[in-house]
């Protein structure tokens, strides 16, 4: 994908920045387990992220390529309205001239 349309910004580096905060505790009331399952969480955090990223990509270049086939059929659509309009013309221009010949 060459750029990103999801509606979410990047959050790894706050990520990152929070894991760094967390290891430079020095707490006594805070085990390192603790910590480590914040760090865990934080992880769970970017992976979900960054699949939400993906797929927010994915459904944008999928709207993107529905939405040109929408442009496609309309102006295929205009096309055919106009020849149906340009052979009733000709119909029109028929009709009179059979009137003409038969009148």
């Amino acid at each position: 994908m060459a750029r990103d349309n999801s509606p979410v910004g990047a959050t790894c580096s706050s990520i990152d920045s929070v894991i760094s905060f967390l290891n430079n505790i020095d707490c006594e009331d805070v085990s390192s387990q603790s910590i480590k399952d914040i760090i865990d969480c934080m992880e769970e955090i970017r992976n979900a992220n960054s699949k939400l990223r993906d797929w927010g990509n994915e459904e944008y270049d999928r709207a993107e390529v529905n939405e040109n086939e929408k442009n496609e059929w309309e102006d295929r659509y205009n096309e055919v309205q106009r020849e149906i309009e340009n052979l009733n013309d000709k119909i029109i221009d028929l009709n009179d001239e059979i009137n003409s010949i038969t009148s």
